[in-house]
């Protein structure tokens, strides 16, 4: 906690997105993995869990979109359906 995508220096971070909505929608998720309740309760129950998981943070592996402005704050930004 306290940094985002553990382990990734936050230069390498290209998307950053909101998701302040969804972070009881998160939590309530959380529950439906019974088997993982351990895990769960270890990370809910730690200070500041409802304000870190307001952002989600992705690298980009990948692109064929020319001039794609970085960082990112809609995954699907630019893609088109075919």
């Amino acid at each position: 906690m306290g940094r985002p995508l553990s382990g990734v220096p936050r230069a390498r971070l290209t998307a950053f997105i909101d998701t302040s909505e969804q972070v009881e929608t998160k939590i309530r998720a959380f529950d439906c993995h019974k088997t993982q309740a351990k895990d769960t309760r270890r990370i809910l129950d730690r200070p500041g869990y409802r304000e870190f998981a307001r952002q989600e943070t992705y690298v980009l592996a990948r692109t064929r979109l020319p001039g794609l402005p970085l960082p990112e704050d809609d995954l699907l930004a630019g893609i088109q359906s075919e």
